[in-house]
């Protein structure tokens, strides 16, 4: 995990600052910014919300580091191996069936992203809507300075992030995808186009960067943009589902670990699940307008 460096979200305009939880808020206005961060130029913004208290992790080694210790207290982590489907008996869950074949458990948690409601559509119905996203690295020639933040610029669908190398990473675009199993890994030249009009008009020094690399994914969305983690009360007894977090998984899993654990039969977790039951939704329909977090508006 990288350390805090903090998060600056830009503004057009400032109004009272939100309540937030969890850290303080700081109003910078645009004459103080570049004593804070040199890179940037804010003329034609009022200036930056600053969230203290803040950092990001780089989603590879974290998702490595849960499989090794994982593995270290005895899970057994099955990779390249497709589930093909839930097996019932009774009302109750059974395990599962693999490309490798059956796997006999008497609870099963399904967090596979936007296929959580596909793969559940026989057993349960889920408000979850696939939406793809995108990403550009850009090495801006010299390094960003580890006091760098991360943010997002307002109405702009993106944010933005340093690398541990000293490039930055803008990310973000992200749109409903009405085909998410032929929606290209790669990201459109409209996205590279707009991170480079975009980038030079808040960043110093930008103007020449240099792309590196880039890709997109699918992610699932819920319509209050809020996760689904619940053990469905229409659903077979043991089944847990754990999806639409709307991009934000890492960042929540701590929060989503604890929820299941509770569902599964563990301790309770320090909060109400209410805030992620399925039951909060009037309607189980997929087809909802599709909010970005990454608007950042």
């Amino acid at each position: 995990m990288d350390d805090a460096v903090g998060e600056a979200g830009l503004v057009d305009q400032f109004e009272e600052l939100p309540r937030r939880e969890g850290g303080p808020l700081a109003r910078l206005e645009d004459e103080r910014v570049p004593g804070r961060h040199p890179r940037f130029d804010l003329s034609a913004f009022a200036g930056a919300v600053r969230h203290e208290e803040t950092g990001f992790v780089d989603p590879y080694t974290f998702a490595v580091t849960l499989k090794e210790d994982a593995e270290a207290r005895g899970a057994t982590v099955s990779t390249d191996t497709e589930v093909t489907g839930l097996r019932t008996d009774g009302g109750r869950v059974a395990g599962v069936e693999t490309e490798a074949g059956s796997v006999d458990a008497p609870r099963v948690v399904v967090a596979a992203g936007w296929r959580t409601e596909r793969f559940l559509r026989e057993q349960v119905r889920l408000p979850i809507r696939p939406y793809r996203t995108q990403c550009a690295v850009l090495d801006p020639g010299r390094e960003l300075d580890a006091e760098f933040p991360m943010g997002w610029v307002p109405g702009e669908h993106v944010y933005f992030r340093p690398e541990p190398n000293g490039d930055l990473l803008v990310g973000g675009w992200s749109f409903a995808e009405d085909d998410p199993e032929g929606a290209s890994e790669r990201e459109d030249e409209a996205f590279r186009d707009h991170v480079a009009d975009l980038v030079p008009g808040f960043l110093r020094d930008f103007d020449r960067a240099r792309f590196v690399n880039g890709w997109a994914g699918v992610d699932g969305a819920t319509p209050d943009t809020r996760p689904i983690v619940d053990a469905p009360d229409d659903g077979p007894e043991g089944l847990v589902v754990a999806t639409g977090f709307h991009g934000r998984g890492v960042m929540t899993a701590p929060v989503a670990a604890s929820a299941v654990r509770e569902l599964v039969g563990g301790p309770a977790a320090p909060f109400s699940l209410s805030t992620f039951a399925l039951d909060r939704f009037d309607s189980r329909s997929r087809d909802f307008e599709f909010s970005s977090i990454s608007a950042g508006d």
